[in-house]
């Protein structure tokens, strides 16, 4: 009776051992506590900002100032909208699912946030690139149209014309060149970006897993229209930059958006594709 007793404890521990680990590993806890973290630092978040950089082209372009970035936010609107888009797009993609799978642990939800987050901010340096080489082409075409290719006046006109065109580009696109240079010490903050992979991830599950339930096509209908919009304010040039940061900008990062919700797409798709062979 003693030997039966004991055993049957000692089996009642090792559930409850199993049932507090799979507790642990379950991505619904894990998205509370990114909720709380963000909760708790934006409380704490000028304090925070004396001890910490904050992602931006120039001044921090490394690993762990994107992730600090994702869990600040400018104003209660702004935490508010991102949380609650977070809580509801997360508990379509890794709580109400149809059945128990590997989607509702953390490895899937940390995949998905994450990467999706970090891509999306990184996206900036790429646009920034770009935008560098813009300058680049404008300053080299204005030094051509008045460059003289001639023997005679390479040498000599071109050391006085090349300096005055490069003048003139600096003086009549001033605008266009200081945004260039601000927009490299913008900071970039919220987590709109994870949650947009996230909105990424749920359009696939939505169309192609066996394990989620599909959206309604209000649903499908209004997420790509707000992504549609979002591809539309993406500035791509160089006056497109001055507008969005001088005259009737909105001060959100766009290709953020856009980039990171392609990657939870992609992150999704991979995801399905290797739960299906383990």
């Amino acid at each position: 009776m003693i030997r039966m007793v004991h055993r049957t404890c000692a089996r009642c521990t090792g559930q409850s051992k199993m049932n507090w680990f799979r507790i642990v590993l379950s991505a619904e806890v894990w998205i509370y506590i990114i909720l709380l973290a963000n909760i708790y630092l934006f409380y704490y978040q000028d304090d925070f900002y004396k001890y910490n950089s904050v992602y931006s082209i120039q001044v921090c372009q490394r690993m762990h100032c994107m992730l600090y970035s994702m869990f600040l936010h400018a104003d209660f609107p702004h935490i508010a909208n991102n949380m609650i888009s977070f809580l509801v797009i997360s508990h379509g993609l890794f709580m109400n699912t149809k059945r128990r799978s590997y989607w509702n642990y953390m490895f899937a939800f940390f995949v998905i946030f994450f990467i999706s987050g970090i891509v999306g901010a990184s996206s900036n340096i790429t646009l920034d690139t770009y935008f560098q080489q813009l300058w680049k082409a404008r300053l080299d075409s204005n030094q051509r149209k008045v460059s003289c290719n001639h023997w005679l006046c390479k040498n000599t006109i071109n050391l006085i014309t090349k300096p005055v065109a490069t003048a003139f580009t600096y003086a009549f696109h001033s605008k266009e060149f200081i945004a260039l240079k601000l927009n490299q010490f913008v900071p970039r903050i919220g987590a709109s970006g994870g949650v947009y992979g996230l909105f990424g991830a749920r359009i696939f599950t939505g169309l192609f897993s066996n394990d989620h339930f599909s959206l309604s096509v209000f649903q499908l209908v209004l997420i790509l229209f707000v992504f549609g919009q979002e591809i539309m304010q993406i500035p791509l040039d160089l006056e497109a930059l001055s507008r969005a940061l001088w005259e009737d900008g909105d001060m959100i990062d766009h290709l953020c958006h856009v980039a990171s919700f392609f990657t939870g797409f992609i992150l999704a798709a991979l995801l399905q594709l290797l739960f299906l062979f383990i």
